[in-house]
């Protein structure tokens, strides 16, 4: 296993998780936000980060076709993220096992979601769960229907809400990245009508300080279809069209080659060299009207 060693990484990654404990430290002289975020990771979660409503109602107008928290909660205050770890050696061959542990990872997300809704409930306030997908049963009904779709009609982008409340930073894979697991992170929210103390930004983005200070290019050297380009441009039709072949396979999204190969995260970062990786594209796949691709 290869470990990121470099002092100035060290101390930067050091840095940051002292600016999310003061952040978190901070929420937790509010008595009722330091309930739900000790009940959520009771529950599960590893991390859990709060957004106003009203914060993410502004950013909602920035961007064609998002809804704010006010849309499924008309009184919404604040919006829950949720962060699920993953087991990070399963990442090592995409495939089944990466597929089957997306929909485990969805599921319990989901439960975690279900009971802070009703923890919040039971405290006198409303809530609504974002639920994820989460099986083949629910890919059965729509063959070509991709996880990200079923996110775009929730209207609810929660990676950048995460990093607007101060989960961690948007990396050029388009990944949320979290100072403690990288993208090795799975994510769920909750909107609520509760008053709960939202956190705020990071100081610095994860994946430009990586960039910078390591040189990192692991995930545009590790993606087989070339979807992420070095100048920030991410090709998502790439991106998914890849992933139906594990779908069809498998019935879920089985490549997390740019989650598994980022060197950042202060507990997770022993990883395997990029060469190392798998290559599932040595034989053409059927593609749309029977095309191969390549």
């Amino acid at each position: 296993m290869c470990q990121v060693e470099n002092k100035e990484w060290e101390d930067f990654i050091k840095g940051i998780l002292e600016e999310k404990r003061k952040i978190e430290e901070e929420q937790l002289k509010d008595e009722l936000t330091k309930k739900v975020i000790e009940y959520a990771k009771s529950k599960g979660a590893d991390l859990v980060s709060i957004i106003s409503a009203d914060r993410a109602a502004e950013m909602a107008k920035e961007y064609f076709l998002w809804v704010p928290p006010h849309h499924y909660l008309e009184d919404a205050k604040s919006v829950i993220i949720l962060a699920l770890r993953n087991v990070d050696t399963v990442m090592m061959r995409p495939g089944i096992l990466v597929s089957r542990q997306n929909i485990m990872m969805n599921t319990l997300l989901n439960g975690i979601s279900y009971w802070v809704g009703r923890y919040l409930q039971d405290l006198g306030y409303d809530a609504v769960p974002i639920y994820e997908i989460f099986g083949a049963e629910a890919v059965s009904s729509s063959p070509t229907a991709h996880h990200t779709e079923v996110q775009e009609e929730t209207m609810i982008p929660i990676k950048v809400l995460a990093q607007e409340a101060g989960m961690g930073s948007i990396g050029i894979s388009a990944l949320l990245i979290t100072p403690e697991y990288g993208p090795r992170v799975r994510l769920g929210a909750v909107i609520t009508n509760a008053p709960l103390k939202p956190g705020r930004p990071l100081s610095e983005n994860l994946c430009s300080a990586a960039r910078k200070i390591l040189g990192c290019m692991r995930c545009i050297e590790a993606c087989e279809v070339h979807a992420i380009k070095p100048d920030g441009y991410i090709d998502f039709e790439a991106c998914w069209m890849f992933n139906k072949v594990f779908k069809k396979r498998h019935g879920y999204s089985g490549c997390n080659t740019c989650q598994y190969v980022c060197p950042v995260g202060y507990y997770t970062r022993k990883l395997k060299p990029v060469p190392n990786l798998p290559r599932w594209l040595h034989k053409p796949v059927m593609g749309r009207a029977g095309q191969h691709e390549t």
